[in-house]
């Protein structure tokens, strides 16, 4: 039997690195007698825990050593370019770590010949220049969804078409399956009637309008976006206001016992326009410039699990329904564009 170890060791002694980084280091084997050493490789890991399903991405390893060693110490340098992210994330329903693993594939050794060392990668300040360093796995799950009442209206149409029918074949001769078919049918009816209230409340303020280009931004970015509707009636707006939201995501299990985790994530609030009249046929433009709050956790996509931001905006309508879209966006670090 062999024994020894199996170390990592950045330059520097470091745990933490930046994103986009060129790390560099050496992994130390150290033996008591003379082995044979099949294959020495060091890995960098990128893993998820928390409540929904682990995932890990393994990036591609490399092979540092094959062949014989003798007893003592040896170390073997390495250099390995990170990512430009994901970063490291602790949140309430999924956390995202880096690990860079080594491991000695030597025969009857007695030690524990793999090594893992826990590294945590933050937002860069500098990359080298002409490096490429792509982000692992880039998807932002873009959206552009203008909402409004339009899916309170489709929900609300549905529930009372249903509620019709499943009164209709209630009716029977028993005075309470008529008192039943009499309850879901007014039901049903009121349903269908509020969805003609949220028509109308969508018909009265117009077609909305709202711009904004910059869909990858980072924090302390100025940002420029537009509001534009023109109503057909008279309208009383009460404000127009936007909000930045974070949200964490993940999911466990799969088919009927899937569940989905959720959590808000920081964000801010801003007010693009006060309360005024609107006249028929007037038309209403907000310009607004906000600067991304500084501190904010950097959007991040896996399988199951992702961190995405989105741009929440609300007509505030006096007696009538809001309006409400968003749009989503990818939030990297300041000194990392395109992600």
């Amino acid at each position: 039997m062999t024994g020894g170890r199996v170390e990592v060791v950045l330059e520097g002694g470091r745990t933490v690195a930046r994103g986009g980084e060129l790390l560099r280091g050496e992994v130390l084997v150290v033996l008591e007698q003379p082995t044979k050493c099949r294959e020495l490789k060091i890995e960098l890991v990128c893993a998820t825990t928390g409540r929904g399903r682990a995932e890990a991405v393994r990036l591609e390893d490399e092979v540092l050593f094959k062949g014989d060693l003798e007893a003592g110490e040896h170390r073997f340098p390495f250099s390995r370019r990170l990512p430009r992210g994901p970063f490291t994330y602790e949140g309430k329903n999924v956390s995202v770590g880096w690990v860079l693993e080594a491991w000695a594939d030597m025969p009857w050794a007695s030690f524990e010949s793999r090594c893992v060392m826990p590294l945590e990668v933050v937002p860069s300040k500098e990359i080298e220049p002409g490096t490429s360093t792509p982000m692992l796995r880039p998807e932002a799950l873009m959206e552009q969804r203008e909402t409004s009442v339009q899916s309170l209206w489709f929900v609300a149409m549905t529930f009372g078409l249903a509620a019709v029918i499943a009164g209709m074949a209630f009716v029977g001769d028993m005075w309470g399956m008529w008192v039943v078919a009499g309850l879901v049918g007014v039901l049903g009816l009121a349903f269908a009637a509020f969805s003609a209230f949220l028509m109308l409340a969508e018909w009265r303020l117009g077609d909305v309008a709202f711009e904004f280009e910059a869909q990858e931004v980072s924090p302390g970015d100025a940002v420029a976006m537009s509001f534009e509707f023109e109503p057909r009636m008279r309208t009383r707006v009460k404000g127009v206001s936007m909000t930045l939201a974070g949200q964490e995501t993940t999911i466990r299990g799969s088919g009927k016992h899937t569940k989905v985790y959720t959590h808000a994530v920081g964000g801010a609030s801003y007010e693009l326009m006060g309360a005024r009249d609107v006249g028929a046929g007037e038309q209403v433009r907000v310009e607004h410039v906000f600067t991304v709050p500084e501190g904010l956790p950097p959007s991040f996509a896996f399988d199951v699990s992702h961190l995405s931001w989105k741009i929440r905006y609300t007509i505030d309508v006096a007696w009538w329904p809001d309006w409400r879209g968003e749009r989503s966006m990818w939030l990297g670090s300041r000194e990392r564009k395109g992600w």
